[in-house]
């Protein structure tokens, strides 16, 4: 039997639940997710975590993410690999002096796939960027992971909008 398709969901992909679905309806959307966290068809790793706490003022998103991330199979690449994702990419101006989890969502995607896992990776960073800038959609079409927006993956999965 083939094992299932993994979701491996960045910060923006988690936000955007908050942004485009109602408030009364998130905490179900969250919970459905999470149901997918134990089926190995969800993942998010810790620097998921650490982005929605500095970004989100410690909003559903983040905690979905904090409680949830130790239910994932699969918490995170080698960092091997994602120091491979950051000599290849820069995802953020150097002078900004942030850390952002897209070389990390990016090197999980990345490590699944090499594993032999089906992926697809869930990003709202889709905006084309200056170079030597990358949004995380573009370095995923480079490194040929399928990618999805948030609500195309809930629709897919039957769970928002609700039938």
């Amino acid at each position: 039997m083939a094992r299932p398709l993994v979701y491996v969901a960045d910060a923006s992909a988690l936000v955007e639940i908050e942004r485009m679905v109602p408030a009364d309806a998130q905490s179900g959307v969250f919970i459905d997710l999470a149901d997918l966290m134990p089926e190995e068809r969800f993942v998010i790793c810790e620097q998921v975590v650490t982005e929605l706490e500095r970004t989100s003022n410690k909003n559903t998103a983040h905690l979905f993410a904090k409680q949830g991330k130790s239910d994932c199979f699969h918490q995170g690449a080698d960092y091997k690999i994602v120091k491979r994702i950051l000599r290849r990419y820069t995802f953020v101006d150097v002078n900004e002096r942030r850390e952002i989890c897209a070389p990390y969502v990016l090197a999980q995607a990345q490590e699944l796939m090499e594993s032999g896992r089906s992926v697809a990776l869930i990003t709202e960073d889709y905006r084309r960027k200056m170079p030597p800038l990358i949004s995380l959609a573009a370095a995923a079409d480079e490194l040929e992971i399928p990618r999805f927006g948030m609500m195309e993956v809930l629709g897919t999965l039957g769970i928002w909008p609700r039938g």
